[in-house]
């Protein structure tokens, strides 16, 4: 919340305010509490504020605890009572919502988040498949073997030519398909490479979003490109 130019943080009951000045915001910060304390209240208020000012924040939001700012709040009795006592009475307006735009990494309900397995290592993608406990530890042993053996896939460097790779289909144009396959840079497959037989457009056999399996015929490293083939990984 903005009073007088400046971000109120928060208030005593007896009658203190803390506020942050926007010009002072560069500066690193810690919220620090007790379960229950306000620690998510606050950083809430702190982003809403700056959108107020029209600054975009960031925000890493794990659990889903921030995700509720896209909404306006609701006062209850025991909320209206909590702003009487730090000196908030009158400003019921105050809870209102806020633009929102989300990361996902399905690319369904927000902006794409690119990604590779090993970033998001074991638990997290254990979380995203709903393993149970037992599958969880056998994803956290495979990742250990292939973090000992380097049989990680996560650069262009990794790549070599003749691996049959799973990759999504992220851009169609007239001349070819480009296809994400967990590295840092797309790879391209040529239209003459999408099939066996002749087509006009690549959009004939894929959309954006399908999930592919591509063969790596060559890869630049110094150029940055990798070209791929579908028709000879069906081979």
């Amino acid at each position: 919340m903005i009073r007088d130019g400046k971000i109120w943080v928060g208030g005593t009951e007896d009658g203190g305010q803390a506020f942050l000045l926007p010009k002072m915001a560069n500066r690193h910060g810690l919220i620090a509490g007790a379960t229950g304390s306000g620690k998510t209240a606050t950083l809430k208020g702190l982003a809403e504020s700056f959108s107020e000012l029209g600054v975009p924040v960031f925000l890493a939001d794990v659990k889903g605890d921030l995700a509720g700012m896209c909404r306006p709040g609701e006062v209850n009795e025991n909320i209206r009572k909590r702003m009487q006592r730090i000196g908030m009475s009158g400003e019921e307006d105050i809870f209102a919502k806020y633009p929102v735009t989300f990361w996902d990494l399905y690319g369904e309900r927000g902006i794409q988040l690119r990604t590779t397995i090993s970033e998001m290592g074991p638990l997290i993608l254990s979380r995203v498949l709903g393993l149970n406990e037992l599958q969880s530890d056998l994803l956290s042993v495979a990742f250990r073997i292939a973090d000992e053996q380097e049989l990680l896939l996560v650069d262009i460097k990794d790549l070599k030519a003749g691996m049959v790779l799973t990759g999504t289909v992220r851009n169609v144009i007239d001349f070819g398909v480009f296809v994400d396959i967990g590295v840092h840079q797309d790879g391209l497959v040529h239209i003459s490479q999408v099939c066996n037989r002749f087509i006009k457009h690549p959009s004939e056999v894929v959309s954006v979003g399908d999930i592919v399996k591509v063969m790596v015929l060559d890869v630049d490293e110094k150029k940055k490109r990798i070209s791929l083939s579908m028709k000879q990984a069906k081979e």
